[in-house]
């Protein structure tokens, strides 16, 4: 009930201010509010805008009202700016990250809006994947003329939020047998081009993977064994040391991760199990239990002595 009658009042004195401030006492009932962009496409972490503007119809509009609601658990409201359109703020913003709410009303007492205007910009933070996240205009928002409301549609906003992952392929040096891991086609090809030895029969991705820091995320770090030309992907800065300290034909000369993985489990994603061959010492990353196991029974020089996934991936 609270909620209601918070909503109501600023309406009733929305309703006033344009009013007294009206050019014209006639109001017509065909305005709309609209974001000004209906769909948008981001990824996590991205920070973005949604714009909304009134279309005051065949008003004067002197006076806005806007509540907008979208999910918290996808999206983070940052800030609310006044267009300059409008030259004064009558209450707000006001900001629920908890709720996913933000508000804002707005005038313009000088001069009234009669073509379609920016009303406030509201600036988000993606925080999690998400396809078609709603981001609503309320039914309490409204803009008036002439004490009025005259807003008759509210359309608003979908938000898609692109994990950000790319895909990492597994190439097969023939010559050697060692298993190597490529970020995204273009670095893929760059090699099967470069070195003929290198093969991709797996036809789809091993797995896809952030190539950029996130929070919950560590950075994976390819090492070169020099004697035998094989590759290991270790786990973080303190793994990746240690085996560069305790075994000196390894070298990590990349200067930079692999790519950032999760080494607990989450929710959609797969463990990717590191199985070593004892007979020429390649690693052997597979993907979920049933792969692991598919590798170890059919092929008797491959083990798994780890106990533990190497770390967790998206694989589709």
């Amino acid at each position: 009930m609270k909620e209601k009658n918070r909503k109501k009042l600023p309406l009733i004195m929305l309703a006033i201010i344009s009013l007294l401030y009206a050019h014209t006492s006639k109001a017509t009932v065909d305005g709309s509010l609209q974001f000004d962009q209906t769909s948008v496409s981001v990824d996590v972490e991205d920070t973005f805008d949604l714009i909304v503007q009134v279309d005051p119809g065949t008003n004067e509009v002197t006076a806005a009202s806007l509540d907008i609601s979208f999910d918290p658990d996808v999206l983070q409201l940052d800030s609310i700016t006044r267009s300059s359109a409008f030259d004064t703020t009558l209450s707000g913003p006001t900001i629920d990250n908890d709720l996913g709410t933000g508000a804002i009303d707005v005038g313009s007492l000088s001069d009234p809006i009669t073509t379609t205007s920016d009303v406030a910009t509201f600036s988000f933070t993606a925080l999690s994947a998400a396809t078609d996240s709603a981001v609503s205009i309320d039914s309490s928002s409204d803009a008036a003329a002439g004490g009025e409301y005259i807003v008759a549609t509210r359309t608003g906003a979908t938000v898609t939020i692109n994990d950000g992952l790319t895909p990492i392929y597994r190439l097969y040096n023939t010559t050697n047998g060692a298993y190597l891991y490529t970020r995204g086609t273009n670095d893929r090809d760059y090699v099967l081009n470069k070195w003929s030895d290198f093969e991709f029969t797996d036809g789809v991705p091993a797995f896809y993977a952030s190539l950029t820091e996130q929070s919950g995320l560590t950075p994976i770090f390819r090492l070169y064994n020099t004697l035998n030309g094989m590759y290991l992907y270790t786990r973080g800065e303190i793994d990746r040391d240690y085996v560069l300290n305790k075994w000196p034909e390894f070298e990590f000369t990349d200067g930079i991760p692999a790519f950032y993985a999760y080494l607990t489990e989450q929710s959609g994603l797969t463990p990717i199990y590191r199985l070593y061959n004892t007979t020429n010492g390649a690693y052997l990353y597979t993907r979920g239990t049933n792969d692991r196991d598919y590798v170890l029974n059919k092929w008797s020089d491959f083990e798994f002595t780890d106990g533990i996934p190497a770390f967790y991936a998206r694989i589709n």
